[in-house]
Formats: structure tokens, sequence, C-alpha cells
């Protein structure tokens, strides 16, 4: 249901902390280039979870589960006017469950503006941050099945969300 760009994809180690952060975008399919409506998605695998997992694999028990962070930005760009930020509040509400497990939490809304002095034109953007945290019971750590269930709402909800912005703002 969405599209993904090979060049927005990224992952990202820490040399000196540890942690794993992998980073990527997804647009509406048939969006230009570069899309006016996209979603930024990010995972990051901390130090303390990778140590957690990494005992739980050597048969200790789990004083607390490892914990995946995750952050989706959805982006709307190139506007011609000032989007409306009541719309995109009712839009997108402050806590979203996304299938039995997560439950993202907004971060606020980012609107900013663009001036090409040389064109006379300014462009509009707004963007919607989103927050999670999904704790890896000891059944999503055993079974790869089970992580994939608790992440399969995820892309519905991307996409949901990204033909909602789009249909509200740009048609």
């Amino acid at each position: 249901m969405l599209e993904q760009s090979d060049l927005d994809e990224r992952m990202l180690f820490d040399v000196w902390g540890g942690d794993i952060d992998y980073e990527a975008s997804y647009t509406i399919p048939g969006e230009p280039e570069p899309p006016r409506v996209r979603a930024d998605l990010s995972f990051a695998w901390s130090t303390f979870s990778q140590s957690a997992y990494r005992a739980w694999w050597m048969g200790q028990p789990l004083p607390e589960p490892p914990g995946l962070e995750m952050g989706v930005s959805f982006r709307l760009q190139m506007l011609d006017a000032a989007p409306d930020l009541e719309g995109a509040m009712l839009l997108f509400p402050e806590s979203a469950s996304v299938g039995d497990v997560l439950t993202f939490e907004r971060a606020g809304l980012l609107h900013s503006s663009f001036h090409e002095p040389q064109l006379g034109h300014v462009h509009h953007s707004l963007e919607v941050p989103y927050r999670a945290e999904l704790m890896l019971a000891e059944e999503m750590l055993s079974d790869p099945l089970a992580l994939k269930a608790a992440l399969d709402p995820l892309g519905r909800w991307l996409a949901s969300s990204l033909v909602g912005l789009s249909d509200r703002y740009l048609h």
C-alpha cells in the first residue's frame, strides 16, 4: 500500500554508545519527487535493550523486557497556503492505538514556511510527530511471527493516515 524510496532508508550505528537506529520514509503510490505527503518512520534499539535481549538469549531471566522505541512523523509539504492546524489535530488525535500492543502519542504539530524570494513564492509544510515504545514480551522474542503480528497494523495506520492527509489538504 506504500512506496519506499531506497534513498530514504538509513541504518545508523552509534559506535561509542552502541545504539542502533533504522529510519525509512514512505509515501502513497503516485507521489511526485519530492513527495508532497510522506511518513518518516524510525526504530531505535538501545544498548540496554540489546543487552537485555542478549541475556535472555543466553538463558538468563528478563528483569525488564527490551524495548523498541518507535517514531512516526507524518509530513505534508509544498503547500501554497498555511495548513488548517485545527483540522490536523482532528485528523491526528493525541493518542493513536495501532493494533493490540502499540499506542502512539502525538508530540505536537509543526507548521513551517519557506520563502523563495527570487520567485516571490512561499511554501508551507505541516509535520505531525508520534512516539511509542514496543516492549518486547518473551513470546515476541522467541517467535518472530508474534513480533510481526504486533507490527503489522503499523503499515495500515501509516497508509490510512497518509491518504487522510492527502485527501484533506491536497484534493
